[in-house]
């Protein structure tokens, strides 16, 4: 037996026991508003370094990562994540903002979100005069974006 043969035979005998785990994809950009727009007219600047979670009413939370350098959190969780739980985007250790999932998920199934993405632009100018800073606006996430689809936060 050839070793490629036996290389997809030891492939396929690890598969077989794996478990199907279903989880969620969630896709979170941080943007800060520019105190001026670019002449090219970029009027945000992504946040690197902001630590974001899921909450959830009972209790879990789950810490996704930090943003990168161009702002994005992008990761599958450990566990589906509910509806009714929230992303948190903290600065300064404190959450500075808060999305529900039910306003940005883009694909459901059983009372789970299992896809979603958004791009939240905080304004940080507000941290000096208010305990948190408040969402400028709360927008589609890549895939979003595609089929046309966007939600407006009020804060």
């Amino acid at each position: 037996m050839s070793w490629s043969r036996l290389s997809v035979l030891f492939t396929l005998a690890a598969s077989a026991g794996c478990e199907w785990k279903v989880t969620s994809r969630v896709g979170v950009q941080v943007m800060a508003p520019l105190v001026r727009a670019h002449d090219d007219g970029t009027r945000d600047a992504p946040v690197a370094g902001a630590p974001v979670r899921v909450e959830c009413p009972d209790g879990k939370v789950e810490r996704l990562g930090t943003t990168d350098a161009f702002g994005w959190v992008l990761v599958n969780t450990r566990t589906p994540v509910g509806m009714d739980c929230s992303i948190a985007i903290l600065r300064g250790g404190h959450v500075a903002a808060q999305v529900p999932i039910n306003e940005a998920c883009s694909s459901r199934e059983g009372g789970e979100c299992r896809a979603f993405e958004a791009r939240v632009v905080l304004d940080l100018r507000l941290e000096a005069r208010e305990a948190q800073p408040r969402i400028v606006r709360l927008g589609p996430g890549p895939a979003q974006e595609a089929d046309g689809r966007h939600a407006e936060l009020k804060r």
